[in-house]
């Protein structure tokens, strides 16, 4: 707090910041030192951790709907929670992304732009969509090769809690849990390809592009055991 008020006079902004350390950082693995905590542990009270992870919180989000606790675990606790409050914005469409977004409570709003021209779309979409609980959303950008941009606008329609998963985290699973990693990149470009943006479609895209819905589709759908 005090560094903030030393470095930062914009009182919102100090706000944001005390409400991430304050209701986020504090709850999460980081606070414990937690990855190397589990390191130090023999490997069967390490995985017997991690399973128990994985079974409490494999049923809470679609994305993990199906698979084994332990790969569940590893996913989640490479995670870090994140707060947001009424009206506040998670990203904005054309912003570069790096982040997946699962959501714990709460309800998000998604506004999405069509790229080039509504017949690219070749099919309505709906102008809005809310996610809920159990929910995930912005996991196009983890591949940057994909589509590295915001094809869509995510707001938080009340007080929502998120678990972020980050490109750079997404790597370390890429080696250790390489199946998954290859289930999450299919349903990525399967994904892509449904709704037709990529980064050159995003990179020619009108600024005064129309907005016109978020085509969101739940990971359950494509990811399975």
């Amino acid at each position: 707090k005090q560094y903030l008020q030393y470095r930062i006079g914009d009182r919102e902004v100090q706000r944001t910041a005390l409400n991430y350390f304050g209701s986020c950082w504090r709850v999460s693995g980081r606070l414990y030192g937690e990855e190397q905590l589990l390191q130090e542990l023999p490997r069967d009270i390490r995985n017997t951790i991690i399973q128990t992870v994985g079974r409490q919180v494999r049923q809470k989000f679609d994305i993990f709907r199906g698979h084994k606790d332990q790969l569940v675990g590893d996913v989640f606790l490479r995670m870090m929670p994140h707060h947001y409050s009424e009206g506040d914005v998670v990203f904005k469409a054309r912003e570069v992304g790096q982040e997946m977004y699962l959501i714990e409570s709460g309800s998000i709003l998604l506004e999405a732009i069509v790229a080039a021209t509504a017949q690219a779309w070749n099919k309505e979409v709906s102008a809005q969509v809310h996610v809920d609980q159990g929910a995930s959303f912005g996991e196009l950008a983890l591949f940057q090769e994909i589509c590295k941009y915001r094809y869509e606008t995510a707001t938080a329609s009340n007080a929502v809690c998120v678990y972020v998963l980050t490109v750079d985290s997404l790597k370390e699973l890429q080696t250790c849990r390489p199946a998954f990693w290859l289930k999450l990149k299919e349903m990525c470009e399967l994904k892509a390809a449904t709704i037709g943006v990529s980064n050159d479609v995003m990179e020619s895209a009108d600024d005064n592009a129309a907005i016109i819905g978020a085509a969101s589709a739940h990971l359950d759908q494509v990811i399975t055991k």
